[in-house]
């Protein structure tokens, strides 16, 4: 039987317990995991809010001459069937937040694809764990209408505030 020294076993719990730590943090990015996700493929119409600014947009150039072409891009966002409201709804209030008191709000961005199935959810702002947790379950219950582009359905992003207050 071989013996361990107390620098050995601190230093092999140390590396174990980071192993676990890693490994439960990338496992809370998606759930169901995507295989195939890139978030480059997504239109985002929020790196672009100078353009895009209203959800149906028409950009327009004035026919003067022969040589003028005329240029319509008309765009809708991707959104949730039933408004907004319907996600709400299915929001549950964790055990533990309210036990502890918890308030806040959580930012999500959501990677819809263009049969409006949700890639992946990207929490940009939370406060705590629980509340984010509590708003991914909810997202993936909900069903969502993709964007269009040029009236064809086109990969997008959708971001939602869920405020929780007791």
């Amino acid at each position: 039987m071989k013996c361990f020294s107390i620098k050995q076993v601190f230093l092999m719990y140390s590396f174990l317990s980071l192993f676990v730590i890693i490994g439960s943090c990338s496992s809370t990015n998606q759930y169901p995991p995507s295989k195939s996700f890139n978030p480059k493929e997504y239109f985002n119409p929020y790196e672009e809010h100078e353009k895009l600014s209203t959800p149906e947009l028409k950009v327009e150039k004035k026919k003067e001459s022969t040589t003028d072409n005329i240029y319509v891009v008309k765009i809708e966002f991707a959104k949730v069937k039933g408004g907004r409201s319907a996600l709400y709804q299915k929001v549950k209030y964790p055990k533990a937040a309210a036990a502890n008191k918890k308030e806040g709000v959580v930012q999500a961005q959501i990677y819809i694809d263009e049969k409006g199935n949700v890639q992946h959810i990207k929490i940009l702002q939370s406060a705590s764990h629980s509340l984010s947790r509590a708003t991914k379950k909810a997202i993936y219950k909900s069903e969502f209408i993709p964007g269009k582009k040029q009236g064809k359905e086109i990969k997008s992003i959708l971001r939602l505030k869920v405020s929780f207050k007791l």
